[in-house]
């Protein structure tokens, strides 16, 4: 076990020390770019509340309970928290993960979202595809590209240069919709679409509705599955403080005393690690030390699911249960293992708060590793 730590953390310290150096870090309860701010590399920020008005001339990767884009980015964003607000461009792609997704600015490239609620609004730009994944979708802007979305209801009132392809319980298309490719879409009704709207290829229906026999299968295996992973969870717990407590007691209080550093550290880690293995797979010199890279990237995140409920746990006791600073115990495990369990039934805040904690943990790792290695140099 030593020997898999050692190496994930000589992976970890190698892929991070060139982001270091390429990017600027920001971390903390409020992260600002003014807008007469500008910043010539990659940005990497995290915080309570981040506001992004200035320049970014590299990639904006960020993070928050809520995120504000309302400058420039020159290359692609990343951006992953509560509410999500992107009113300025981005010279490239746009990636986004939260509650609420709200796109009023434009994008050179691609638009990749998954949230509860995503709405392009109207003036809003995408000059390539659109892929989107949400309880409630509502397309008014402006799509260069194809269209694709999956949800529970999807809105469609805007342009749409390609194909529209959606998969949803309700779909509609309002007055101002205005498609030059084909319309192709799975649900359970067939779609309310307006007379006004304007479709310039073919519409192809495929009706999807599940019966009750399914359902209750589906439903029986999930709640079968959800508890075999409270089990499992509970046992790589109880492993992880048999292998080595000291390192479970060090890696959960980092977690926490230094709660956004980890949170920001996990982000990078998260994105750049896989980046540096793929880059590595596709030459020879580095083919061997690309699968290095990967294999530890995957166990890292392994790692750092079990480790967000220690996380989770200690900073329950010390945070709202208001407990002293003490040692990772049981009653820490059990506490974070069962409301980290819990709390993944809550939707969309749920999700959020157990990425959050996972980001941490896995910063955590990265930090505890590094500190390792730095002595042992």
């Amino acid at each position: 076990m030593k020997k898999i730590i050692g190496a994930a953390a000589l992976v970890a310290g190698l892929a991070l020390l060139p982001a270091a150096h390429a990017a600027e870090l920001r971390g903390g309860e409020e992260v600002t770019v003014r807008n007469t701010e500008t910043v010539t590399d990659n940005l990497y920020a995290a915080g309570g509340n981040a506001v992004m008005s200035g320049t970014v001339a590299g990639d904006l990767l960020t993070a928050g309970g809520n995120v504000l884009i309302n400058g420039s980015v020159g290359q692609d964003i990343f951006a992953a928290g509560g509410n999500i607000n992107l009113t300025g461009q981005a010279g490239g792609d746009i990636r986004a993960a939260g509650g609420t997704i709200v796109l009023s600015g434009s994008a050179a490239g691609d638009f990749v979202a998954a949230g509860g609620q995503i709405h392009l609004v109207s003036g809003s730009t995408v000059n390539g595809d659109v892929v989107a994944a949400g309880g409630r979708i509502v397309v008014d802007g402006t799509v260069i590209g194809d269209l694709r979305l999956v949800g529970g209801e999807v809105i469609v009132n805007g342009a749409i240069g390609g194909n529209v392809i959606l998969e949803a319980d309700q779909v509609r298309l309002g007055d101002s919709a205005v498609i030059a490719g084909d319309l192709r879409y799975k649900s359970p009704r067939a779609a309310d679409i307006h007379s006004a709207a304007q479709i310039g290829g073919t519409v192809d229906f495929e009706r999807r509705a599940a019966s009750m026999d399914a359902r209750r299968t589906l439903a029986a295996f999930f709640g079968f599955w959800m508890l075999a992973r409270l089990l499992m969870l509970f046992a790589a717990v109880g492993a992880l403080f048999l292998i080595s407590r000291k390192f479970v007691q060090g890696t959960t209080q980092e977690g926490v005393d230094s709660f956004f550093a980890s949170l920001l550290h996990g982000f990078i880690f998260l994105i750049v690690v896989p980046v540096a293995g793929i880059i590595l797979l596709v030459t020879v010199i580095g083919l061997p030390l690309g699968f290095l890279v990967l294999l530890v990237y995957a166990m890292a995140l392994i790692l750092s699911w079990i480790f967000a409920s220690l996380v989770f746990g200690y900073w329950l006791e010390r945070y709202l249960f208001k407990q002293p600073a003490a040692q990772v115990s049981g009653r820490t495990a059990v506490l974070g293992v069962m409301l980290f369990w819990v709390v993944g039934f809550i939707p969309i805040i749920g999700w959020i708060v157990r990425l959050v904690f996972f980001l941490a943990a896995l910063g955590a790792l990265t930090r505890i590793t590094q500190g390792h290695l730095r002595l042992h140099r």
